[in-house]
């Protein structure tokens, strides 16, 4: 099983490496599935700037990320 690895650029954009694609994405929340369980970035104006088979990147005001099953 791949762990993800999370990579913060200050509030503005986080990259999600090693996904499993995602789960649910608005505005104010995206979901992306991962082997630690599901990924939730929280905050405003949040959108998709790049997915591929390695990595996701999630832009905009990011307020929080979890993660849990």
């Amino acid at each position: 099983m791949s762990m993800p690895s999370v990579r913060i650029y200050g509030n503005r954009l986080v990259q999600i490496l090693a996904h499993r694609g995602l789960c649910g994405c608005t505005e104010s929340e995206i979901d992306i599935n991962s082997g630690a369980g599901v990924i939730c970035i929280k905050g405003k104006d949040l959108a998709i700037a790049e997915i591929n088979d390695e990595y996701i990147s999630v832009k905009g005001d990011v307020n929080s990320i979890t993660y849990g099953n």
